[in-house]
């Protein structure tokens, strides 16, 4: 995702392990190519998912920014999830079609560009905010 939108929702049930983060990224390159014709950058933390393709993704040329294990105040991507998850919480569905529906609505709603523009605009000064308070988690 970036401040000009983000790609499909991708819905699994299992734990994400190499291989299947690995498909999920071949799946949406070509989206990406779509929606970033100037390039794209992937943001990965230290999950054993995301170590695990560094050679595939290298080898590939496709870069990725790198976060330290625990950056949510930093990581757009951890924010985003947190919006989905109660956005997702307040439809309540009691169903796995329920959630797949409420997860595929929300996502469309959460990343307009309108709706992730702020978070891509606060980025800097939150960068900054991290550093005076040497690594701790932002105050809400």
């Amino acid at each position: 995702m970036s401040a000009e939108g983000a790609t499909s929702l991708e819905i699994f049930e299992d734990n994400l392990k190499g291989s299947a983060y690995q498909t999920i990224l071949e799946k949406h390159i070509p989206e990406m190519d779509e929606l970033y014709p100037d390039g794209f950058f992937f943001v990965h933390d230290n999950c054993q998912s995301h170590k695990a393709v560094e050679g595939w993704m290298a080898n590939h040329s496709l870069e990725r920014i790198k976060f330290p294990n625990y950056s949510p105040d930093l990581n757009i991507n951890e924010n985003i999830w947190s919006a989905l998850k109660d956005s997702v919480a307040k439809d309540a569905p009691c169903s796995k079609v329920g959630l797949i529906r409420s997860l595929q609505r929300n996502w469309e709603l959460i990343t307009t560009p309108q709706n992730l523009r702020p978070y891509f605009e606060s980025l800097h000064s939150r960068y900054f905010e991290c550093i005076e308070i040497e690594g701790k988690r932002l105050p809400c």
